[in-house]
């Protein structure tokens, strides 16, 4: 439930809302990435808004299969204000089986859905040296 906490100073009223972890809006926020099968870790950045600050032990993700463990850290986004906060995935592909829908949740509430699709390694390497080859030749 939440709470809210008034602080009285001098004749001003400063209020501090106490609630459940939310997105941040205010930002663009990335819902889909490419990833190369096998070489790719992907870092997935959710600007979010909460007071207190979000424990890294409630952040969790459910990815396309049951066995996949997501490393998430928090940081502040913004000194100013001690309610922004980031909290970022690295999401690893090691194989084509972790390609898909990602959602993170926080205390188990559903607080984004993330896609991550996959680019063909071999076919990229070829490109890259074809058009280093032309460009240094």
């Amino acid at each position: 439930m939440s709470r809210i906490v008034a602080i009285c100073l001098h004749n001003y009223k400063i209020f501090m809302f106490q609630g459940k972890l939310r997105l941040d809006t205010s930002f663009s926020i990335k819902t889909q990435y490419s990833a190369v099968v096998g070489e790719d870790v992907i870092p997935v950045d959710v600007p979010v808004i909460a007071n207190p600050a979000p424990l890294q032990s409630n952040v969790t993700w459910s990815g396309p299969t049951e066995s996949i463990k997501v490393n998430s850290a928090v940081t502040r986004r913004d000194a100013a204000a001690d309610y922004k906060f980031n909290i970022r995935g690295s999401i690893s592909i090691d194989n084509e089986q972790r390609i898909g829908n990602y959602t993170m949740m926080y205390n188990g509430e559903e607080i984004i859905t993330i896609f991550i699709y996959a680019f063909n390694g071999l076919f990229f390497s070829f490109l890259f040296s074809f058009i280093l080859y032309f460009l240094f030749v």
